[in-house]
């Protein structure tokens, strides 16, 4: 990421960090062969390397999109049930679609609200890259 900020610019190294972000992300969901389940997985997960790159090139620091990283998957794993260890705290109904009202709001929050309080972070303690 280092070496793309410095020889192209700060947006295409984004970019090319978020497309190999996103990608990888189709072998670890094991969503080869599947188009449908490949674009969503490339979606979501090619936003959040977006902000994870981006992160990184404004503070040119590890320990932000480190901890942002950290932080969606401790969630994820402690909260909704999605790791190793026993049913937690919101446990899923059904693996095949959200259900109601709650599981919507926490999808859009999770897609929208985390991502833009990364961006007004980043914005609010701008630190030039030079």
């Amino acid at each position: 990421m280092y070496i793309l900020i410095k020889k192209l610019s700060v947006q295409v190294a984004c970019i090319i960090s978020a497309v190999a972000f996103g990608v990888y992300h189709w072998f670890s969901y094991n969503v080869i062969g599947n188009p449908f389940m490949m674009f969503i997985v490339f979606i979501m997960t090619a936003f959040a390397g977006w902000i994870f790159a981006y992160a990184f090139a404004r503070t040119m620091s590890l320990y932000l999109p480190v901890a942002l990283h950290f932080g969606y998957n401790l969630v994820n794993i402690i909260i909704f049930s999605n790791g190793p260890l026993a049913p937690q705290m919101v446990i899923k109904e059904n693996n095949l679609q959200p259900v109601g009202f709650l599981s919507l709001a926490l999808f859009i929050f999770q897609m929208v609200a985390l991502p833009m309080i990364t961006l007004w972070y980043l914005i609010r303690f701008r630190r030039v890259v030079k």
